[in-house]
């Protein structure tokens, strides 16, 4: 029988599944079946409002099963699946009831060639009928599909290799009655499964699942879902007994929250309006005290930058004393010499526009001013503070340096010398009075897109609360001698240049600072080489030549030298010196004396 009709019979216990039926034209026995819905090509009927604009050949929406909704339907009869039920299933899926498309429809009494003369005589405006039943027309050359019809809601044939417009259905079912012996059963069910395709267009399978079948049952409110077609009071509670149920005790919920919430808004109105005589008192004595705060604020900018700017000048102010005592002192003496002379006003004119500098970019910080940031050799930077650092310090500690030549990033090289500068110092402050003083400075490569800078030295062991107090502003370790401003500066330099700095123990002795931030990459690059330890120059107590591998400009900078006149030494090259700092260098200019390429001169 039909499957619509086994299905019924099914939900009534009345009969067994033994096999469901496949024919050629279907990839499996569910998708055996369904319904075509066609229109003659090039005809128009009363379409819907929201088609009628649409140009011929209709699109999309003209193609859809909405466009049903008034036209003339012929089909071959309301009683089978594929005949009928399949296609007013999907009519009233699409919002056009099942009532509306039969009273719209005329039944031809299995006749499908005369369903198909009605829609190409124009006498009716759609047609509907079984799947593959055009198939079997066009080979029998009584029409074109392609040329002569157009399908409406046209399905992908798959599944189904048939035009068809509906979903698909399982086929023929074959079934017994519950009380067939278990014998014939399986006798017939050899049958059934020995047929051959050739001879019957097809073959029987194991029984399909109806779902598809009762889910157009229950669109149709047909079979087992008839009773869902008339409303009743007692099915309507008995289906909605749970909603009713809540709704109710929600609608209490609701009375009771409203009571409730009437007597405690009345309360919190009193409270509030108490509360508004005690704002309104404290408002005149906040408003007086928002304009002193103000005033204290814009006071403790001006007293903080200040503040920077004397830490910052404290260093060229004091390189540019020493070197015009000294040359005050000179002109006492009339111990004049010009390249002497030359030298340290050449020097105090450098470190007044270092001063100069400062100003500026603490002006310029000021006022959230920063200047652009260049490509530039960290080589040079680094070299420059060493410079700095060894004219205008006194240390007896050595400085170890690891830096690579061509060591290129994007960077304020003034800022950058500007807090290699500060982390020195701190070095220098940390390590005095130890043995075997030591700074170490490193620049090496994190990865392929970060460089690390590493400030170190071998002070003496700190404790765990001290080194939690690095980097807050104006607290200090170095007691009245500090401001609690250097590291600070380093941590918004570091901020600045999309780095970061952290402090950590340097093993058992001392601290040391990671300052990490973007590299710069250069063309033709092997990451092999980057990665390769960099090269090494010491400072110290023992005579030391400048760093082989800074550029020349810098070569001649960290060492302070002056020709003998007559000496081997060619003029602009780096001679040798005792490293005890400035005062040494400030002496021998005060006794006449000059700087040589002896290695027997104790400076």
């Amino acid at each position: 029988m039909d499957s619509d009709r086994y299905a019924l019979a099914l939900s009534n216990g009345r009969v067994e599944q033994l096999a469901t039926f496949q024919p050629v034209t279907a990839t499996g026995a569910d998708n055996a079946q369904g319904s075509v819905v066609f229109a003659k090509r090039g005809h128009r009927w009363n379409l819907p409002p929201e088609a009628r604009d649409l140009p011929v050949p209709p699109g999309p929406a003209r193609s859809a099963l909405e466009t049903l909704r008034g036209a003339r339907v012929a089909a071959v009869d309301d009683v089978r699946l594929s005949s009928w039920l399949a296609a007013a299933g999907e009519a009233q899926h699409r919002g056009i009831p099942e009532k509306m498309l039969r009273e719209q429809t005329t039944f031809f009494e299995h006749a499908p060639e005369a369903v198909l003369n009605a829609v190409l005589a124009g006498t009716h405006d759609v047609g509907i009928l079984p799947t593959c039943i055009l198939e079997n027309f066009e080979r029998a050359g009584r029409i074109n599909i392609a040329e002569d019809l157009r399908i409406l809601n046209p399905q992908p044939t798959d599944q189904l290799r048939c035009q068809h417009s509906t979903a698909t259905y399982p086929g023929w079912a074959f079934g017994v009655q519950p009380d067939v012996s278990a014998v014939r059963k399986k006798t017939m069910s050899s049958i059934l499964y020995a047929m051959r395709t050739r001879d019957y267009g097809g073959e029987w399978q194991l029984p399909t699942l109806n779902r598809s079948l009762y889910d157009l049952f229950y669109e149709l409110k047909i079979g087992p879902y008839e009773h869902l077609a008339t409303w009743s009071f007692e099915r309507f509670m008995r289906e909605n007994a749970e909603a009713i149920a809540l709704i109710t005790m929600l609608a209490f919920l609701v009375v009771f929250y409203a009571v409730s919430l009437s007597v405690l808004v009345r309360r919190k109105t009193k409270e509030l309006r108490e509360a508004l005589e005690a704002r309104d008192l404290i408002e005149a004595e906040a408003a007086q005290s928002r304009q002193h705060i103000a005033n204290l604020e814009r006071t403790g900018i001006v007293g903080q930058m200040s503040t920077i700017i004397a830490h910052e000048l404290k260093q060229p102010l004091s390189a540019i004393t020493n070197y015009a005592n000294a040359l005050h002192r000179r002109m006492e003496g009339d111990r004049f010499d010009k390249e002497s002379f030359n030298f340290a006003l050449t020097e105090i004119t450098n470190e007044a526009d270092r001063a100069s500098k400062i100003v500026e970019r603490v002006r310029a910080y000021a006022k959230h001013d920063y200047p652009p940031r260049k490509v530039c050799d960290l080589a040079e930077v680094i070299g420059n503070s060493i410079t700095t650092f060894r004219r205008s310090r006194q240390t007896n500690a050595q400085i170890a340096v690891r830096v690579n030549p061509k060591s290129m990033a994007e960077v304020d090289a003034w800022e950058i010398e500007l807090a290699l500068l500060n982390l020195l110092k701190n070095a220098a402050d940390a390590i005095s009075g130890v043995p075997d003083p030591l700074i170490e400075v490193t620049l090496t490569p994190q990865d392929a897109d970060t460089w690390t800078l590493i400030v170190g030295d071998n002070g003496p062991e700190i404790s765990d609360e001290d080194l939690a107090r690095f980097f807050k502003p104006l607290q200090t370790s170095k007691g009245a001698n500090g401001m609690g401003l250097g590291l600070s500066i380093v941590a918004n330099i570091a901020e600045r240049h999309a780095g970061r700095i952290r402090v950590e123990r340097n093993g058992r002795r001392g601290v040391r600072f990671v300052f990490t931030f973007p590299r710069v990459h250069e063309p033709g690059e092997r990451v092999e080489d980057l990665m390769l330890p960099p090269r090494f120059q010491l400072f110290g107590e023992t005579r030391q030549t400048a760093p082989a591998n800074f550029p020349t400009a810098q070569a001649s900078k960290p060492m302070l030298h002056a020709m003998r006149p007559g000496s081997a030494v060619d003029e602009g090259q780096p001679v040798t010196i005792h490293s005890k700092g400035l005062s040494d260098v400030v002496r021998r200019m005060e006794a006449g004396g000059v700087l040589t390429d002896d290695p027997d001169d104790p400076v």
